[in-house]
């Protein structure tokens, strides 16, 4: 099988025919994998977070995935462990910033602007992105 590596942290697998692309990926998990284009996934940006990153205190990556699915179609949530905003370093629909195990909400902009709230633990944000309120 080929792989391809876009800059976009994506996977490509040509395959010849649609049957062999429906047969690959029918064994892939979809928790693993984004195999649609309307995924929630899709609509987030997020780094390594903590452990992998020094300057992480929040486990990023798995509260960008509890989070996505709250995340309305046409926004992006961009999570990012610090404020040097690697993963997308622009602005967002609603950028979270991680510092000491917690985040700031900005809203309409990048993980060094100044926040519109401080402080909020994983749960806060659930609850507030559920409500439509994001926090």
């Amino acid at each position: 099988i080929e792989l391809r590596l876009t800059p976009w942290r994506t996977i490509l697998v040509p395959f010849r025919s649609d049957d062999s692309a429906r047969q690959f990926t029918a064994g892939l998990s979809l928790e693993d994998f984004i195999l649609s284009c309307d995924d929630p996934r899709l609509r987030v940006a997020a780094c390594v977070g903590a452990p992998a990153c020094p300057r992480a205190t929040t486990d990023v990556r798995a509260d960008a995935t509890r989070l996505a699915s709250a995340v309305k179609p046409g926004d992006l949530l961009h999570v990012s462990g610090c404020a040097k905003g690697c993963a997308h370093p622009r602005t967002a629909t609603l950028t979270l910033t991680g510092h000491d195990g917690r985040y700031d909400l900005i809203r309409d902009g990048a993980p060094w602007d100044t926040p519109q709230q401080t402080g909020l633990s994983p749960a806060d944000l659930a609850r507030g992105l559920t409500k439509g309120q994001a926090a």
